[in-house]
C-alpha cells in the first residue's frame, strides 16, 4: 500500500522515466501528485465555429485533414 510520502516512481504505471518529467513540475511523493490540480481547463460543452472567434481567442477545433503533400 502507498503512502503519502512514497516517491511517485513506486506508483503502478510511473517509472523512473515519468517520475523525473513529474519532478521537473515539483512533484515526486504521492502527496504532491494528489495537490497537483489544474490551473485552468478548457470548456468543450459550448463548441464554436471558427467564423465565430476573436482575434487572441484560444479554441479547440475538429477538423478533418483530407490532403497531404
Amino acid at each position: 500500500m502507498l503512502e503519502l510520502h512514497t516517491s511517485v516512481q513506486y506508483v503502478r504505471g510511473i517509472g523512473p522515466r515519468i517520475a523525473s518529467i513529474l519532478a521537473e513540475k515539483g512533484i515526486s511523493t504521492v502527496e504532491d501528485l494528489l495537490y497537483y490540480l489544474p490551473f485552468r481547463y478548457e470548456d468543450r460543452a459550448n463548441p464554436k465555429s471558427i467564423a465565430e472567434l476573436r482575434v487572441g481567442e484560444s479554441a479547440s477545433i475538429i477538423a478533418e485533414v483530407r490532403n497531404s503533400h
